[in-house]
């Protein structure tokens, strides 16, 4: 599988067409302005330079890495030609992609958003599927047991992976690494690239894990955002079906010792029309994850705590809190009666009524919303949270009553070097929290290098995966492997091609 298998098909014509621009000085000379892409009116204070609205030319200056594969990809196509194996190569292993911190040196095949959201909108009237957690009845509540599958009492190690499935070549290798540290359960945390089509989804995410995990290993799948874009998250339920261990988009693992939560926050971050809207769960779905927390309490169980979307951010915006123009664009999935997809309570509180008492055109660096919804001593009971959405992985140390939050976004895309992936966020306010989210300091977490980072290759940030091993004997614990997997792209026109290295451990904890 390639990348213009599918995406490619606008990806890669119009990311040559971009390549040749950026060979014209009056193209070179023009201001950056937004609207070139539907999501770029969120980037633009993050490529500002002193204030004012750069050149093009300056911020080739200002990210090297990431505009020199778009001048080289110009290059390969007038030596090789269009049509040649080495132009789509190029495209495939070095730009696909890539640059959604550095437009406009990105693959415009992220347009492939739009359209899909666009057409699921159109095809779909706005609706979404979702599978609510189903009463047993007027008088008796909800089916609490509902996606709820036992873990084996014995040693076992999970897999996790998070926006992983692009079907490029990093992605697949990066899944044989996995393989090699032979899991006996695998979790993926959401987002099939580009956007979730049915297609996406079994030929990037399902048909790969099947060829190369076997039909042996479980597969457990929580939905991202981009799960939802394409076709209102049909094309992700049709696999999560096909892999046949989990009735719905959340689901338990209860074990002796340890379950794992894991829930659906891509539901409510279904489109990015609008400014982004903080994610939370549905009515049915937070109520049924904090009763699934508390029998993990009550029963003296270790809790990990698994979500696609973030409950803090230090380097990205978590959205606004409230947004009338994307909460109307949820009344399709929230009107009333047999038609209903899901119900909220949430839009009813304000933004200052949330953690921080911030207006909403201030954007804070926590999820307020799911503060909202998790209370502190919930937060403080969970022994890990692991998330993606974040095309990055960083290690935190503890914050808003969240002792282990742990962000594994990389394990299929990876920004270039020239971004730092780990800088706070200028743009959100982090003062009602205690300042922005902390990394784990070096000398306490026993890592190799300052604030427990990742390593690079000679073009991008390192891609990654985790493990856990469970152990539920008399004393249960969880060792946690966070390994990196490096890539280094060759540049020479004649010998084109990227090498993958083994993947090795950068950071372990046991809790």
């Amino acid at each position: 599988i390639t990348a213009e298998v599918l995406g490619g098909y606008i990806g890669y014509p119009l990311t040559v067409i971009l390549s040749y621009l950026l060979s014209l000085d009056a193209f070179l000379d023009q201001p950056y302005a937004d609207g070139w892409t539907p999501w770029a009116s969120g980037r633009r204070r993050h490529l500002d330079v002193g204030g004012a609205i750069p050149t093009v030319r300056e911020l080739m200056a200002r990210y090297p890495v990431a505009s020199r594969k778009f001048l080289e990809l110009h290059e390969v196509v007038d030596r090789f030609g269009y049509s040649s194996e080495q132009g789509r190569t190029y495209y495939d292993q070095y730009i696909y992609l890539d640059g959604e911190k550095t437009i406009p040196f990105f693959d415009v095949g992220w347009a492939n958003n739009f359209i899909a959201m666009v057409e699921g909108t159109w095809d779909r009237l706005g609706r979404h599927t979702y599978r609510k957690v189903p009463s047993l009845g007027r008088h008796s509540g909800p089916d609490y047991e509902f996606s709820v599958s036992p873990l084996e009492d014995r040693p076992l190690r999970i897999g996790v992976l998070s926006d992983w499935p692009t079907g490029a070549p990093q992605s697949l290798h990066v899944l044989h690494e996995l393989k090699k540290q032979a899991p006996d359960i695998v979790i993926h945390l959401g987002d099939t690239y580009y956007s979730g089509t049915r297609a996406e989804q079994e030929a990037f995410l399902h048909d790969p894990i099947k060829a190369v995990l076997g039909e042996a290993i479980p597969v457990y799948l929580v939905p991202g955002n981009h799960d939802y874009y394409g076709g209102g998250g049909e094309g992700f339920y049709h696999v999560l079906d096909e892999f046949g261990v989990q009735p719905a988009s959340y689901f338990t693992l209860r074990g002796a010792g340890v379950q794992i939560v894991a829930v659906d926050t891509g539901l409510l971050n279904n489109q990015d029309y609008s400014p982004t809207m903080m994610p939370f769960l549905p009515d049915d779905q937070i109520d049924w994850a904090l009763h699934q927390i508390e029998v993990g309490r009550q029963a003296g169980l270790k809790t990990i705590f698994m979500s696609h979307h973030q409950f803090f951010s230090r380097a990205e915006s978590v959205g606004v809190a409230n947004n009338a123009f994307g909460e109307a664009l949820t009344g399709p999935d929230r009107i009333p009666g047999p038609l209903n997809v899901y119900q909220t309570s949430e839009y009813s509180i304000g933004s200052t009524e949330l953690a921080g008492g911030l207006s909403n055109d201030l954007p804070p660096a926590a999820n307020t919303r799911l503060l909202n919804q998790f209370p502190p001593d919930v937060r403080e009971y969970v022994s890990a949270f692991y998330w993606g959405h974040e095309h990055s992985t960083s290690i935190f140390d503890r914050y808003v009553n969240i002792t282990r939050g742990r962000c594994i976004g990389n394990s299929g895309i990876a920004f270039t070097t020239d971004v730092d992936q780990y800088a706070v966020n200028g743009e959100t306010v982090s003062a009602p929290f205690g300042g922005p989210p902390p990394l784990l300091p070096k000398e306490k977490g026993g890592c190799a290098r300052d604030g427990c980072r990742t390593g690079q290759g000679n073009t991008f940030w390192n891609l990654g995966f985790v493990t856990l091993d469970i152990d539920a004997g008399a004393q249960p614990k969880i060792l946690a492997k966070h390994w990196e997997v490096q890539q280094d792209q060759s540049y020479d026109l004649d010998a084109l091609g990227s090498v993958y290295l083994n993947a090795k451990v950068y950071f372990e904890e046991e809790y």
